[in-house]
């Protein structure tokens, strides 16, 4: 098979979860021998692109994802447009033209109501975001599943020492943040040590402070900026897999990207029940818990820290599950017809 390049553009270069599921795209090529590499364009950085390009050297993905900036259009016959509809004008008549939608919400996916009559299929990471968007487009809705790597080893392991609730991603009213710091608070009660680190790149973080403090629990509650890609690995080994668990109580995901990350780590999760986390979580109830029942995500967040049995079994089966980095390169290759 001739090695095929897919102009794939992006609004803008973050440390954010598309970037990562384009990199773990890289890791699936990587690991099935696919003959496909993705070149990515993004229209503006903001902040992300250094540790993109650092990511790529890292883990030796060069012949699988490349960033580039001044792409010749007319090398290329397949174009992929992650909701980046302004540029949608710039791709060339009679290339085989895609679009792949991870937004969430309805207003941020608007755009797709007025595609171009070339498009030939639109791609999305869940069933609950290929339900909605199937309702929009006169074209395929096809599922191009997000799947994720096992960190690989690390020199630093489990420097946390206390029992950590943890959460990475903005800090936003849709993710909901307030309400994991109360699970936290109640966890706190009948568990006293536990603390709660949020990995965040939001710089705005009063309102966390603010609730933490109201809680009375400031002094377990810890933030810290982003994370470059190539260590996420590092993170979850001092985070450390056998006190630790990830919580997210978000009112809505396209799928849940950092929750299958801390599963690949072997790090149980507690997620609140929207349509993306229980994807996610596979149904799994020991897994999820009642949009806003914090009483209930409290004992679920304790059961997942003393490991009981039950857990342990079905966090491996979910584990497999989420790392089947195969599933990845064939739906790819189906969707872009390669």
């Amino acid at each position: 098979m001739k090695r095929v390049r897919i102009l794939t553009v992006y609004q803008f270069a973050t440390l954010g979860g598309v970037e990562r599921a384009l990199l773990n795209r890289a890791f699936a090529f990587k690991e099935t021998g696919a003959k496909v590499t993705l070149d990515l364009l993004f229209l503006r950085d903001h902040g992300g692109m250094a540790a993109i390009k650092r990511a790529i050297d890292t883990f030796g993905l060069h012949d699988y994802v490349r960033v580039v900036t001044n792409p010749r259009l007319a090398d290329y016959e397949f174009f992929s447009l992650i909701d980046t509809p302004e540029f949608f004008d710039f791709v060339p008549r009679g290339g085989k033209f895609f679009v792949e939608c991870h937004a969430s919400g309805y207003q941020a996916q608007v755009y797709l109501s007025t595609l171009p009559t070339q498009v030939q299929a639109v791609a999305v990471p869940s069933a609950s975001v290929r339900r909605r968007v199937s309702e929009m487009v006169d074209v395929p809705v096809e599922l191009l599943p997000n799947r994720v790597p096992r960190p690989r080893p690390s020199i630093v392991s489990g420097r946390w020492g206390t029992p950590v609730i943890f959460y990475i991603g903005r800090v936003e009213p849709g993710k909901n943040v307030s309400e994991a710091l109360r699970i936290h608070a109640r966890a706190k009660d009948i568990e006293p040590e536990i603390s709660m680190l949020i990995v965040t790149p939001s710089r705005d973080c009063t309102s966390v402070y603010e609730e933490a403090a109201r809680l009375g629990t400031l002094k377990n509650v810890f933030i810290r900026g982003a994370v470059p890609f190539d260590k996420f690995d590092d993170l979850y080994a001092e985070i450390g897999s056998e006190r630790s668990v990830f919580l997210s109580s978000s009112r809505h995901e396209t799928w849940g990207l950092s929750a299958a990350e801390s599963i690949a780590a072997g790090i149980p999760v507690v997620l609140a029940s929207n349509e993306g986390h229980r994807e996610v979580a596979r149904e799994n109830e020991a897994f999820l818990y009642p949009m806003s029942d914090e009483e209930v995500a409290a004992g679920r967040v304790l059961n997942a820290l003393y490991r009981k049995e039950r857990i342990i079994e079905d966090l491996s089966d979910l584990r497999d599950y989420h790392t089947r980095l195969a599933d990845v390169t064939s739906a790819a290759i189906s969707f872009f017809g390669l």
